[in-house]
């Protein structure tokens, strides 16, 4: 059950850092279009922060887990320490960053559209 949850965590953390480099990809080619361009190397940066990130996360919070409980014993899960600190923020953290990268999206495209 610990390796379900501990799964379940990477994962998940993988998917929302994946969907802030699918932000940050749109943003290069939406407000800087002429300037810069995807290239491999970008790809190649965004695969190693979408899974390097998650994994270093999930393993500072399931590898010392002998010093508290990492998953809830009731069901195959994070515990609310493990939940808050290493899910609930960096997700938070994720969306507020994606949020903001779409405003500032939206604000160069509005822009663009009144002149």
């Amino acid at each position: 059950c610990t390796v379900v949850a501990a799964l379940l965590h990477y994962f998940l953390l993988a998917a929302l850092i994946w969907m802030a480099m699918e932000a940050v990809n749109i943003y290069t080619a939406t407000v800087k279009v002429f300037d810069h361009y995807v290239t491999r190397n970008f790809i190649l940066k965004a695969a190693a922060i979408a899974w390097g990130f998650p994994l270093i996360i999930m393993l500072c919070t399931a590898g010392p887990s002998s010093l508290y409980e990492y998953r809830k014993s009731a069901y195959c899960w994070l515990a609310r320490i493990p939940l808050t600190y290493a899910f609930l923020i960096p997700a938070g953290l994720i969306l507020l960053f994606n949020m903001v990268v779409f405003s500032i999206i939206m604000y160069n495209l509005m822009k663009r559209e009144n002149k």
